[in-house]
């Protein structure tokens, strides 16, 4: 996984990306991350946000938060890259939040973890990045923060800010949103 590091004005962003050794960059595990989620929204038939992790590829059906998705793709294709995943700030968790991805991502910056490295700017992004934000303070029953997986090259707008295009669940609808 490949990691971008940057300090907006209200909360830090970490973006890790899957990557395995002696593979061409299109072939990388970000790339086979981002064409597995766009198989994945091709087949996808209902989707509901819920805390739980409830995903039947097979009926297109997928119920769950943000860390849940990425978690349930990171479990199955990327077992390395998902082992890695570990944080103190919520010890109450049956599996990784996303103040625990940017925990990860905090000491992938920090050392050398098997499966994660680290992109130091938003505009070097790719699809299949990994981009987790957390909360400021962090509350046992409520949203620790967000994750979500680049899904296209990052473009810088005129006002020079970032437009990325990203897959994700969220209660909130997004620009462009693919919902209705």
């Amino acid at each position: 996984m490949r990691l971008i590091h940057f300090a907006p004005v209200c909360l830090t962003v970490i973006l890790l990306a899957p990557v395995q050794a002696q593979q061409k960059e299109d072939e990388s595990s970000g790339a086979q991350l981002a064409q597995r989620l766009e198989a994945m929204l091709e087949k996808m038939d209902s989707t509901l946000y819920q805390a739980r992790t409830e995903i039947d590829e097979k009926t297109g059906s997928y119920k769950c938060d943000c860390s849940g998705l990425v978690c349930y793709l990171l479990r199955s294709d990327f077992p390395v890259a998902y082992k890695q995943l570990d944080g103190i700030e919520s010890p109450w968790r049956a599996r990784p939040f996303s103040v625990t991805f940017y925990e990860t991502f905090v000491r992938a910056g920090e050392e050398k973890l098997d499966g994660w490295s680290r992109v130091r700017k938003l505009m070097d992004a790719r699809p299949g990045d990994v981009l987790a934000w957390r909360k400021r303070k962090i509350q046992k029953g409520v949203s620790t923060g967000h994750t979500m997986v680049i899904a296209s090259k990052p473009m810088r707008e005129k006002d020079g800010r970032v437009r990325v295009r990203v897959i994700d669940s969220t209660r909130k609808i997004h620009a462009q949103d693919s919902r209705t």
